[in-house]
């Protein structure tokens, strides 16, 4: 699954930042989410990534995610460009 799909699909809301998709060796893809806003609540995110899962097919499709504070290349964890570093991440 390339996570920059799936990525596209979380940021395609509004409630959502930033996205980092990791699956290599799992079952499905996992993500770290970076809420818009700190008033972004949990029940906010498990919405956005519902709807971003009924756009994917189930392979691709998140089955767990974790709120992190934003990634930025100051800490590495983002390019120049604003993409994310997994390998840092």
């Amino acid at each position: 699954v390339s996570p920059e799909w799936v990525e596209r699909e979380l940021l395609a809301d509004a409630a959502i930042a930033q996205a980092c998709v990791c699956g290599e060796a799992r079952p499905q893809p996992v993500a770290l989410l970076v809420p818009a806003d700190p008033r972004v609540g949990d029940a906010d995110l498990t919405r956005a990534v519902a709807t971003a899962n009924a756009r994917l097919p189930a392979y691709a499709r998140v089955r767990w995610w974790a709120r992190v504070p934003p990634f930025t290349p100051t800490e590495g964890t983002l390019t120049a460009t604003g993409r994310p570093r997994r390998e840092r991440i």
